[in-house]
């Protein structure tokens, strides 16, 4: 499957909630995510929220602070399922800031203007112009249009968060033929979507419990000391830019900035010496190899990268008093 399952250790006295994409699904790990770990260090059940490729409004979408405008537009002969209905997600908006949600087939629960029912893709449900379908899960009727909410938002919006999306929504800035100023779009398009994921997480029941986590640069999108002389525009955008804004607007109670740390500290904290190339990589301002999967371009961290992570995010639950100290 491409979004993990819940995760429940032997005794649950409390539940969290990871949202993300592939870095919180645990692509590199071989099975080791950073969501199942926190579960077995605080015996808690965690939801593992992330899904591989997608983009922050996606995220958010599911969430449950984004909620995407939904229009259906009159059956105009397509040959479709009964109480199947094709729909648009946020067609007003341009599409890079369009709601993208990618799921195992392409499908998603929800609620549609208060018709319940399923949210889905046929065919290829990766591409993002593949289009969408409603299918209700009772009655005939098309559907009215309106902004469609997900049973994952509704059932984890009172729960403990941790939020570490945008990725993808940066990686755009890298294609060819990019429109000039989309870096900054992007930006603050990421922002958006965490704000408004920030918003929903306080407005749940029980305490302000949620935390953003930095956006990772992976091979390929350092600083240029070591290679070109220069930084990329990725490095630009996000950690010259991004990064430090999102710092200052959630303050050190809702952000950690896990990159850094990644880079600087995550091989000393684990015992570890570094390698001639992880001397190299953190002189390039990115993970070091030995925690990272080998690739050119791949933020994804390995086994032993997320094994780190999950203990440094643990420490850092702890000292926000999310959790006991004995977890």
């Amino acid at each position: 499957p491409r979004r993990a399952a819940a995760t429940t250790a032997a005794a649950t006295t409390a539940a969290l909630a990871c949202w993300g994409d592939s870095l919180t699904y645990g692509v590199g790990g071989g099975g080791v995510t950073y969501p199942d770990l926190l579960a077995a260090r605080f015996g808690v059940t965690v939801y593992n929220g992330g899904v591989i490729g997608e983009r922050s409004s996606g995220v958010a979408a599911r969430q449950g602070g984004r909620l995407p405008v939904v229009s259906v537009p009159a059956p105009f002969g397509e040959p479709l399922p009964p109480r199947t209905f094709r729909v648009n997600l946020d067609q007003a908006l341009p599409w890079y800031e369009r709601t993208m949600v990618i799921q195992e087939e392409g499908t998603l629960h929800g609620n549609l203007g208060g018709v319940p029912g399923i949210l889905n893709k046929q065919g290829d449900y990766r591409n993002e112009f593949t289009p969408y379908y409603f299918t209700r899960d009772n009655g005939a009727d098309r559907p009215p249009p309106g902004t469609f909410s997900t049973d994952t938002g509704v059932e984890y919006e009172g729960v403990d968060q941790i939020i570490w999306c945008g990725h993808n929504d940066l990686r755009l800035i890298d294609a060819p033929n990019v429109p000039p100023g989309l870096g900054a779009q992007a930006q603050d398009l990421v922002r958006g979507n965490l704000a408004k994921m920030a918003a929903y997480a306080e407005g749940a029941a029980g305490p302000d419990r949620y935390l953003v986590l930095s956006l990772l640069n992976g091979k390929g999108a350092g600083n240029g000391r070591t290679t070109t002389g220069r930084p990329t525009e990725y490095y630009k955008n996000v950690v010259m830019s991004l990064n430090p804004r999102l710092a200052a607007e959630l303050g050190p109670a809702h952000y950690l900035d896990v990159r850094t740390w990644l880079v600087q500290e995550a091989l000393a904290y684990g015992g570890l010496e570094p390698t001639a190339k992880d001397l190299r990589d953190i002189e390039e301002d990115i993970p070091p190899s030995s925690l990272t999967v080998p690739s050119n371009t791949d933020p994804h961290l390995n086994a032993l990268g997320y094994t780190l992570l999950a203990r440094y995010l643990g420490d850092r639950l702890v000292q926000l008093g999310w959790y006991p100290a004995n977890g």
